[in-house]
């Protein structure tokens, strides 16, 4: 992972209040739902947290 991309992600998290690990699997879960297999998956993701 980049710097730039990681201090994206621990400001994100710092924002939102969620843990950046947190931050980083739910914007892993938005890029996948773009992958029809993955579709029902991302939502199973987004219940977990």
């Amino acid at each position: 992972m980049s710097d730039v991309t990681a201090q994206r992600l621990h400001e994100a998290a710092k924002r939102s209040g969620r843990k950046v690990r947190h931050e980083a699997m739910l914007r892993l879960a938005h890029s996948l739902k773009h992958v029809p297999d993955i579709e029902e998956i991302y939502w199973e993701i987004l219940k977990e947290n």
